[in-house]
């Protein structure tokens, strides 16, 4: 059941488990645990600690949109997995990557967001050690396996660190002139027997689609946090240089929202049924990412009007342009969660609805 919740909720949002993967790991550690035996007859089946407590994340982040006050289960396996931290931390591995994103993820669920960000930075440290932030050239099938599955992993892992870094009010960490990475390919599961916690079925090229519009939009705000970044350390957020750059970051974010595809810009003519949370996701976060672009220029007249001194400032001023911006960007938040309401969508989802709002 709470597999199926994270699958069904969580996973397309928070990409970095492989589907293929975990079912064979999945079934491997429900094998192990009902003929402990196997290991002496063959020793190559065996789970490191990492992906034991991959699944014990997994269960404990779909148990938090069914029961979100009951943290028993939380707590039992909680303290396990706060026992491998330190053999993830020494230890760098795909499968401890993956596994603190999840741990971030749930850390942030719990208001824990300090946490959370030192979590995610340790994550992308250990990603560049062991080259995930790299294509590796090579024409071995392995190898070029191993590209698609890094790629997957680390663009989840950047959209992550960029938002929490937004969040706690910093830097991202992340350095494009070290990184090398192409964005993975999608492809449509075709099981005979498809696992019972594979509900959510989706069009592999519209979540490709999706993806890709996902990554490229991280990248805009990712440039954003390095000018807030550059204004915090001196330059004045007023000065020509700053709001011209301020201006220029807005014609991407508007360029982005004008490229979108139909199948995600349209999204709120189509019926519920055809609305997935990825979606509707995308929306939420080009909103809020677009508010802490234009909200430093609203405060500015806030603060001038407070002191009841008169500023006059055309339309078409882009101080008072990039404020409106935030205004529209927050009226536009709350119109698509009326909406989910509406529509019978909203899930409370760990991210997805609840804590962008929060932030905003």
């Amino acid at each position: 059941l709470y597999v199926c919740e994270f699958f069904d909720r969580i996973h397309l949002i928070c990409n970095c488990i492989d589907k293929e993967e975990f079912v064979r790991i999945y079934e491997l550690f429900w094998l192990l645990l009902k003929h402990e035996d196997l290991r002496s007859i063959n020793s190559t089946l065996f789970l490191s600690s990492p992906q034991i407590c991959t699944i014990y994340l997994i269960w404990i982040l779909g148990k938090r949109f069914k029961h979100r006050d009951d943290m028993s289960l939380s707590d039992t396996y909680m303290s396990i997995i706060q026992t491998t931290l330190s053999e993830i931390i020494l230890r760098p591995s795909e499968a401890g990557i993956q596994m603190a994103i999840l741990f971030s993820l749930y850390l942030e669920s719990t208001h824990s967001r300090e946490s959370a960000w030192i979590v995610i930075e340790t994550a992308v440290t250990q990603a560049i050690s062991i080259g995930m932030n790299k294509v590796k050239s090579s024409s071995v099938r392995d190898i070029d396996e191993k590209n698609k599955g890094y790629s997957k992993i680390w663009c989840t892992l950047f959209a992550q660190e960029v938002r929490l870094s937004n969040v706690m009010g910093r830097q991202s960490s992340i350095d494009f002139t070290e990184a090398d990475v192409r964005l993975p390919k999608f492809q449509q599961l075709k099981y005979s027997n498809l696992p019972k916690y594979w509900v959510q079925q989706i069009n592999s090229e519209e979540y490709q689609l999706y993806f890709n519009k996902y990554y490229e939009l991280n990248k805009i705000f990712h440039e954003f946090l390095r000018y807030r970044s550059s204004v915090m350390e001196g330059t004045s957020i007023y000065t020509i240089s700053s709001i011209k750059k301020a201006w220029e970051l807005r014609s991407k974010f508007h360029a982005w929202i004008n490229g979108l595809p139909p199948t995600l810009k349209n999204i709120f003519d189509k019926p519920p049924t055809s609305i997935f949370n990825y979606q509707v996701y995308l929306h939420l976060t080009y909103h809020y990412y677009f508010i802490n672009l234009g909200l430093p220029f609203l405060m500015l007249i806030l603060r001038i009007m407070q002191s009841e001194r008169h500023i006059k400032l055309k339309k078409t001023d882009p101080i008072f342009v990039l404020a409106i911006s935030a205004i529209s960007c927050s009226k536009q938040l709350f119109t698509i969660i009326n909406f989910e309401f509406e529509k019978d969508l909203f899930n409370g989802s760990v991210y997805n609805d609840i804590y962008i709002l929060y932030h905003s």
